[in-house]
């Protein structure tokens, strides 16, 4: 079973570098640097070999991952070679990184760490000094520059309380690096099958690019959502020099910056703009090949709403996740309400976003892709007040509740005369959605008495 966990985890990493890859190379074609027919640069393999080559060499000297190592780099510091070639892209060679790509237009860096970090250097004098005095004296470092450390139960699960601690992302800022990387994604989508394609190239190589750089760009706002109540945690002791408290609060313009990054960035009315020119070049790849599958997601075709909801869909369920709301209560009570964002504010942001379109009088027609983000706005808050999930705080249902109340007015006011011209599916939509509303208000009521 283990090694089953382990070759599990291993395909996971193997695909996660391949989308990484991906979206590189879509930065290096979009920007002139190489063209669709070439391989990736020697430059790009030599250094992603050389880290996996120190990655597993720190395994077996024992080391552990080190999720937090990304934030001894300031991100203005990303592309300088003369720095990350002295003190790496990461403190430690045991991080999962992203590689490090520049904005468009400008120079990228290293790709990789070209040695080892700071953070390797420390452990491993700690764990091969045959002195214990020593040992123990070096064990004191950790709250030391270049000392940054957060491993694999801290990063995932009930344990990430620290947005500081993530696999694949980059340096001090993971909110600053977030939106730059997805806007790197934004530009380039337009343009991919100017530069994917040369002539007698099958079409589906813009699928699979697409489809690479779309997944990259949840993968760079799903930092931000950990700052949301979060809690920088340390592991130091009482007395190390400069030793901090174990768990200290986020501060509150990062949470609001994470929040108004998520919202800008994934549920906006405008957050995600796809056009129909590239969707039209996306082809089928109808290679059948052992351990290959030549669909997505079972279609040929492409499944345009699924994929695109299906990110926006993933980082409200974070944001609306049990523990998170009930740690965003603890963090009130523990630092003070004024110190970090409230579930209120969450979910108002939220709503304010998703049903923009229920906000204006008498207001247009409403997209499709828009229509399937705001239904499952509605099942999700529609489960906290008639099924919520265990865990979840009962200020979190009745703030839910009021959510639900509040649109349910609005959407009342858009439904009443005189009204737009809306289409057929506009109107059967809102109603629609006006009655789910309804009757869950109802059965929520019913099942609290």
């Amino acid at each position: 079973m283990e090694a089953m966990k382990r070759g599990i985890k291993t395909e996971s990493f193997f695909n996660e570098m391949g989308t990484q890859a991906n979206l590189l190379r879509a930065s290096l074609l979009a920007n002139g640097k190489m063209n669709a027919a070439e391989p990736m640069p020697d430059e790009y393999v030599d250094q992603a070999a050389r880290w996996v080559t120190m990655h597993e060499v720190g395994h077996t000297l024992g080391l552990r991952h080190n999720f937090r190592s990304s934030v001894d780099t300031p991100l203005e510091k990303l592309h300088d070679e003369e720095f990350t070639g002295q003190n790496g892209i990461y403190s430690s060679v045991m991080d999962y990184p992203s590689p490090n790509i520049a904005s468009n237009g400008e120079e990228t860096g290293h790709f990789y760490n070209t040695g080892v970090g700071s953070y390797d250097r420390w452990v491993i004098s700690y764990g091969y000094t045959p002195d214990d005095d020593k040992a123990a004296e070096i064990a004191r470092r950790s709250a030391e520059p270049g000392h940054a450390y957060g491993t694999d139960e801290d990063a995932r699960g009930a344990g990430a309380v620290d947005p500081h601690v993530n696999v694949y992302s980059l340096s001090e800022d993971p909110i600053g690096w977030g939106r730059e990387r997805a806007n790197l994604i934004r530009e380039m989508i337009p343009l991919l099958p100017d530069f994917a394609l040369e002539d007698n190239m099958p079409y589906y190589e813009v699928t699979d690019l697409f489809q690479s750089v779309f997944f990259q760009y949840a993968r760079a706002l799903t930092p931000s959502v950990k700052y949301i109540g979060g809690q920088h945690q340390y592991r130091d002791h009482k007395g190390d020099p400069d030793g901090r408290m174990p768990f200290e609060p986020v501060p509150l313009e990062k949470q609001q910056e994470a929040l108004s990054t998520i919202i800008e960035y994934a549920f906006d009315a405008n957050a995600i703009r796809l056009p129909e020119d590239v969707f039209q070049q996306f082809g089928a790849n109808r290679w059948s090949h052992w351990g290959q599958s030549n669909t997505y997601q079972g279609r040929i075709d492409y499944p345009l709403h699924r994929t695109l909801l299906g990110v926006q869909t993933s980082l409200m369920s974070q944001l609306l996740n049990p523990t998170r709301l009930e740690r965003i209560r603890d963090t009130e009570v523990k630092f003070g309400a004024d110190q970090t964002v409230t579930i209120p504010e969450v979910m108002e942001s939220l709503s304010n976003a998703i049903w923009s379109e229920a906000w204006e009088a008498p207001g247009g027609n409403i997209s499709s892709n828009r229509r399937d983000l705001q239904r499952a706005h509605l099942d999700q808050m529609i489960r906290l007040v008639t099924d919520a999930p265990s865990g979840t705080p009962a200020d979190a249902r009745s703030v839910a509740r009021y959510t639900l109340t509040d649109l349910h007015e609005r959407l009342e006011r858009r439904l009443a005369p005189p009204t737009y011209n809306f289409d057929t599916y506009t109107r059967a939509h809102l109603a629609e959605s006006k009655e789910r509303i309804k009757s869950a208000l109802e059965a929520g009521f019913s099942l609290q008495n």
